[in-house]
């Protein structure tokens, strides 16, 4: 989020709203996660664009966990006011680090994301042309 350009408030805010927006979207889209998630247990209705999708929002989750994690270990104003935590074995740098190898893997993996989802639904709508 280009953080020497916003500074800190600026990009701290800007990922509250994008964790807000995340959760948003995993509220609006539980019936389909949980859909897919029970036709993967399934052999018979088992399809491996479900269980790809599947594997690539695992994927987003864990990457999610280890960005807000750092987020919250690396906050400039959490740190300003008073908060401060202590990692064992991590300096700020590395979880700096790690935070923003963590951003970037995201925005990769998102960009997975929706082309999946672009690719079921542009065959749906093909479909229902037709």
């Amino acid at each position: 989020m280009f953080y020497d350009l916003t500074g800190d408030l600026l990009h701290e805010l800007v990922a509250i709203v994008f964790a807000v927006l995340l959760v948003v979207h995993v509220i609006l889209t539980r019936k389909w996660v949980a859909a897919a998630c029970r036709s993967c247990l399934y052999k018979k209705t088992r399809k491996a664009k479900n269980v790809v999708r599947l594997v690539v929002i695992l994927v987003i989750l864990i990457v999610v966990v280890v960005l807000a994690t750092t987020s919250i270990l690396t906050s400039e104003l959490l740190e300003e006011a008073g908060v401060v935590f202590f990692v064992p074995g991590f300096d700020r740098f590395t979880l700096r680090i790690i935070h923003t190898i963590s951003a970037y893997v995201l925005c990769a993996v998102v960009v997975v994301h929706a082309a999946l989802d672009g690719m079921g639904k542009g065959k749906a709508a093909k479909q229902g042309a037709e």
